[in-house]
């Protein structure tokens, strides 16, 4: 039986084959044995006949996370014309001279940023484009020493201008949801909000696996990612482009190249959808070569990892580290992301509370301490850690200080709605406190009262000398505050004034 369907979001057609025989039914996409696959889902094949292949495959291809789409020899051309646009190149140099300071050679490339470009232009679409190299220095994170590669401005502007096309149109619609390293709108704390999420589903995620690559990008096989680039890439001239860039540093990727963060990620593509689609992995996620997967045991994870070390080590030719771990949840926590997550909440990992304890200790600069607090709220905000963030800083909530609002002239300000007084004609009230010699729009030498009816505070402004009068008696007996009942009294004919009875 063979029929052609058709996906709209890609526009890619393709065929899929299906085939029976006895009590068995296999279908095969393209090569892929996904009867497995259906099953897990409980679509059971009893009889084929009855089933619509159309709806059957599209929930396929939806629910596998991209991974046909991934796997089938769809190949992407006419891409270098898009790469030397005006508009990409001119975005491409904004993102490099963002934020840089106005060196000479900043303000060189941005008095000839026209010629700049058009040459860099030139040079890509005619084919000769080539890095011209890289200066190496070393960093220390966390204790470890980096070597990074930077390249020079214009070549940096030219893998600005590459990636974004490659993202754009070929790379990014094969992403994962739950990867998170260097992606638009994938940052640490959409992965923390996901991760999150699926800790809510306890039953099944009692157990954490948790394991990092080895020298990562370092590692890269440069023939294995050359490979699978030219599965999706049949621009030759972009190919061309491409292998140039990845063999002008070896082995692996470079550290400091633009291009290095999103070629990691699809370097690990080729895991992500066999985890998702092919062992049917519901909690997977992965940042840059950090990778976490939850189960409901541990005899579930230990033959997920097993799994996944046979395709890492022999398909992709890397190394997981010996520090890979399977876990209680609740005992230890996740430590992933920066924060250590657990079901019911998330704190801030050890080592950040540390650097901040220390820079804290260290910086003198009232300006440059803003600059680390803000850093700092910016991680805690996202997890239960606000009251460190206030032991760190030595900074007390409001509510602690104790602070009240004092007035320039010394007046009293009440809170509750001001109530006009006829709103209270006949009703019983406990006069709670008053200030004296309030102007108003009616006049001076008023008194504003606060009161309290039915647990309920409110205040009200009188010009009664008579309630004034007994304002102040009371006040001076100390016998504040005191119930009453507010009545309406009626003088001098057609006159009315409020009084206390």
């Amino acid at each position: 039986m063979r029929m052609r369907i058709t996906m709209p979001r890609t526009r890619i057609r393709t065929t899929v084959r299906v085939s029976y025989s006895g009590k068995e039914n296999y279908i095969t996409a393209l090569g892929w044995d996904v009867f497995p696959y259906l099953i897990r889902r409980g679509m059971h094949l009893a009889s084929w006949q009855k089933i619509n292949w159309v709806i059957l495959c599209g929930r396929f291809i939806l629910e596998a996370h991209g991974f046909l789409k991934a796997t089938i020899m769809k190949r992407y051309g006419y891409l270098i014309e898009k790469i030397v646009e005006e508009s990409n190149l001119l975005e491409a140099f904004s993102m490099v001279m963002r934020g840089k300071k106005r060196t000479r050679t900043v303000r060189l490339f941005k008095k000839n940023r026209d010629k700049i470009l058009a040459d860099l232009a030139y040079e890509i679409k005619s084919g000769k484009y080539a890095p011209e190299g890289f200066r190496e220095f070393e960093v220390v994170e966390n204790g470890k020493v980096r070597e990074i590669q930077s390249l020079p401005f214009k070549d940096r502007i030219a893998l600005h201008a590459i990636m974004a096309v490659l993202y754009r149109e070929v790379l990014g619609g094969m992403m994962i949801r739950d990867t998170y390293a260097s992606l638009p709108k994938r940052g640490i704390h959409d992965g923390l909000n996901r991760l999150r999420k699926a800790l809510k589903d306890r039953s099944n995620t009692e157990y954490c696996l948790k394991l990092d690559l080895k020298k990562f990008y370092h590692s890269i096989d440069q023939d294995v990612l050359i490979e699978l680039l030219r599965r999706k890439i049949k621009d030759e001239t972009l190919m061309q482009t491409l292998i140039r860039i990845i063999r002008s540093y070896g082995p692996g990727l470079a550290i400091g190249y633009h291009s290095s963060q999103l070629l990691g990620n699809f370097y690990l593509c080729l895991l992500d959808h066999y985890m998702k689609a092919e062992l049917g992995v519901k909690y997977y996620f992965r940042y840059c070569d950090d990778i976490v997967v939850l189960g409901p045991n541990k005899a579930y994870l230990h033959d997920i990892f097993d799994k996944l070390r046979s395709l890492v080590e022999n398909k992709l030719h890397l190394t997981i580290k010996q520090n890979w771990q399977i876990f209680p949840v609740e005992a230890r926590g996740i430590d992933f992301l920066g924060y250590v997550t657990r079901h019911d909440y998330v704190l801030v990992r050890k080592h950040i509370k540390q650097k901040v304890a220390r820079r804290l200790h260290k910086v003198k600069s009232i300006k440059r301490k803003y600059v680390v607090l803000a850093s700092f709220w910016g991680w805690a905000k996202h997890c239960n850690s606000k009251h460190l963030f206030f032991k760190l800083t030595n900074m007390k909530s409001f509510k602690d200080l104790g602070v009240t609002y004092k007035p320039a002239d010394g007046k009293k300000r009440f809170e509750g709605n001001l109530t006009p007084l006829g709103n209270l004609q006949n009703c019983k009230v406990t006069i709670v406190d008053f200030e004296t010699d309030i102007k108003t729009k009616q006049g001076e030498g008023r008194y504003v009262v606060q009161y309290e009816l039915d647990g309920q505070k409110g205040k009200f402004i009188t010009a009664s000398e008579e309630m004034k009068n007994i304002l102040d008696q009371i006040k001076e007996m100390g016998e504040l505050p005191f119930e009453t009942v507010i009545k309406r009294e009626t003088f001098g004919g057609n006159k009315t004034k409020y009084v206390f009875s």
